[in-house]
């Protein structure tokens, strides 16, 4: 994932990425989102964490004292992974939907566009 983003040119605009698969540690275990608080100097509750998974983003990161916006979107899903009941995109997903209820994101987005207006609502605190 690391090169992937280099190479696409996008790892550019981040300060710090942290990869499960580096330090053996994966999302809703909240020392993942802790971790990236101290590599970035900063409280958890100053980040906010975005995410398409309500289990292991939202409330990972809602669990671990981060804002959490929902990224809910049928754009650019691996439908060809999901259509494959044993791939661990498709397990996922089925968890994420057992596991929705009762997650409740302080913003939902359905296309990044909207990413930006999300977190200044955030920070307005409406």
């Amino acid at each position: 994932m690391r090169q992937f983003l280099a190479d696409e040119c996008v790892a550019k605009y981040f300060d710090s990425m942290i990869f499960s698969e580096e330090i053996g540690i994966r999302k809703p275990d909240p020392r993942i989102f802790y971790l990236a608080a101290e590599r970035l100097g900063v409280q958890p509750c100053e980040i906010v964490h975005v995410g398409d998974n309500l289990k292991t983003d939202v409330w990972g990161a809602m669990n671990a004292g981060l804002k959490a916006i929902h990224f809910s979107s049928r754009e650019g899903l691996d439908r060809k992974a999901e259509s494959d009941p044993d791939s661990l995109l498709s397990l996922s997903r089925k968890l994420d939907s057992l596991e929705s209820r009762g997650v409740v994101p302080d913003m939902v987005i359905s296309s990044l566009s909207m990413l930006t207006n999300a977190i200044e609502k955030l920070e307005r605190g409406s």
